[in-house]
């Protein structure tokens, strides 16, 4: 596991930080690193050809620089990925969620969006598939549409992996999605998740 304040200040040049140690399988940027779109994008780069790489923490980083499909597929082939309060698009979300319907090696996934990021755009069927094929998934600054939150909750009682599922709502939207979700519904999930919460969204700390 390598922290990357453990690298001196000469690692943080992007032609250095594409390079990954080809063993490492656990890697964590906090928000003190405060890295430019440009290292961020030359991290990816470089995960992309590296296969060991289990788990990724990202906290506050910018990520407009990283290629969708760059994002989607360094994603897919971790186990967890844990990203905090990060500047993301629609474009790279909707890459993330369309491979892991198809093929991914994740499990555990939680986002944190900058700036309530609005996904209403994408197929609800569609991101039902793919929330359900993990084991934890936290969402979090994140639009979504009623009709979304309610297609992920009918897919978790015909086919889910789910155990533990957190979706954060904003404050303004709470009452009128949540009341717009059947009681029943809501109730069905939470017997057969071990962890199940319609929540308001929450600042993400960075621990």
């Amino acid at each position: 596991s390598v922290n990357i304040l453990e690298f001196g200040d000469s690692y943080l040049d992007p032609e250095k930080m594409s390079v990954i140690p080809p063993k490492l399988k656990s890697f964590k940027v906090s928000l003190y690193n405060d890295l430019s779109a440009e290292q961020v994008q030359a991290l990816f780069s470089g995960m992309k050809t590296q296969n060991a790489l289990t788990h990724l923490e990202m906290m506050g980083q910018d990520f407009s620089e990283v290629d969708p499909e760059t994002l989607a597929t360094v994603v897919n082939n971790l186990k967890c990925l844990n990203i905090g309060d990060g500047d993301l698009n629609f474009d790279q979300i909707q890459a993330i969620f369309s491979l892991l319907a198809q093929m991914s090696k994740l499990k555990e996934l939680t986002i944190s969006a900058s700036d309530h990021l609005d996904i209403t755009g994408m197929n609800a069927e569609n991101l039902a598939v793919s929330v359900n094929k993990l084991q934890n998934l936290r969402l979090n600054c994140l639009t979504m549409t009623r009709d979304q939150i309610e297609t992920v909750l009918r897919q978790v009682l015909i086919k889910s992996s789910l155990k533990k599922l957190v979706i954060g709502i904003p404050s303004d939207q709470y009452e009128e999605i949540t009341e717009e979700i059947p009681e029943e519904l809501v109730w069905e999930v939470r017997k057969k998740l071990d962890v199940f919460e319609l929540d308001f969204d929450t600042v993400y700390d960075d621990e």
